[in-house]
C-alpha cells in the first residue's frame, strides 16, 4: 500500500508542481493545468496503443504544451481574464480527450497487447471461474 501510495504521489507531482508555480509564483490564477495533464496523458495513452511508448512521451508533452498555448492566445490575443480562460480550455478539453481516445472514456494499457505478428490477442476472460463442460 505504501508503495501504491508513492507512486501516485509522483504522478500527482508534476500537476501540484503546476499549480503551485501558476498561483504562487506567477501570480496569475490559472486553471489550465488540470485540463492539460489530462490532455497530455490521453495522448500519451493514445500514442502508446498505437505501438510508440517512446514517441509517446514527447506527444503527451506537446500536447500539453498546446493547450498552455491555446490559453496563453486567450490570454494575449484576445484579452480573457486568466482564470476564465483556463476554465474554458480545461472544459474544452474534456471534449477534446474524448475524441482522442476515440469515443471512449478510458483505455486499458495493460490488456492492448501487440504479439509478433501485429495483432491483438483475444482479451482475457472477465469470468473467475470459466463454464464448465459438466451439465
Amino acid at each position: 500500500m505504501l508503495v501504491s501510495a508513492l507512486s501516485q504521489g509522483l504522478l500527482y507531482a508534476p500537476m501540484a508542481l503546476g499549480v503551485f508555480i501558476t498561483f504562487r509564483i506567477l501570480k496569475t490564477p490559472d486553471l489550465t493545468v488540470d485540463g492539460s495533464f489530462v490532455f497530455g496523458m490521453t495522448a500519451c495513452a493514445a500514442v502508446t496503443i498505437a505501438g510508440h511508448p517512446v514517441l509517446a512521451l514527447f506527444v503527451g508533452a506537446a500536447a500539453g504544451a498546446l493547450a498552455g498555448f491555446f490559453t496563453a492566445l486567450l490570454q494575449t490575443r484576445l484579452e480573457v481574464e486568466p482564470i476564465l480562460s483556463g476554465i474554458l480550455v480545461a472544459a474544452g478539453l474534456y471534449t477534446v480527450n474524448y475524441t482522442v481516445l476515440g469515443g471512449q472514456s478510458n483505455l486499458y494499457l495493460q490488456y492492448d497487447t501487440v504479439n509478433a505478428a501485429g495483432r491483438r490477442p483475444a482479451p482475457p476472460s472477465t469470468r473467475a471461474f470459466p463454464p464448465s463442460s459438466r451439465g
